[in-house]
């Protein structure tokens, strides 16, 4: 599983080649998905208008709530890098 940050979001939004190969892998790997927190579709929409539309559009693409653990999670995660998009368009693996 493979989630997307805002900053990734954008790209793939933008047209971005790199991103682009990555959700065209995706979607040639049977049961692999990219996901988004929902919480990274309200910067990436407010960066560049139209983009959460564009971007869940994609069949490839599953919007994940924020939960009370995610919160937390996703909250640690910007206490230790600053800012939740530090990392670029890497995208993060989760263990299932």
């Amino acid at each position: 599983m493979i989630i997307l940050d805002t900053s990734a979001v954008v790209a793939l939004a933008q047209g971005r080649q790199a991103i682009h190969r990555l959700v065209d892998n995706v979607a040639h790997t049977p049961g692999d998905w990219l996901h988004m927190p929902a919480l990274c579709l309200m910067p990436a929409e407010s960066m560049e208008k139209g983009t959460a539309g564009d971007v869940i559009a994609l069949p490839e693409v599953m919007v994940d709530p924020l939960h009370q653990t995610a919160a937390a999670t996703v909250g640690s995660m910007t206490v230790t890098a600053g800012d939740i998009d530090s990392s670029g368009m890497l995208g993060f693996l989760w263990p299932e």
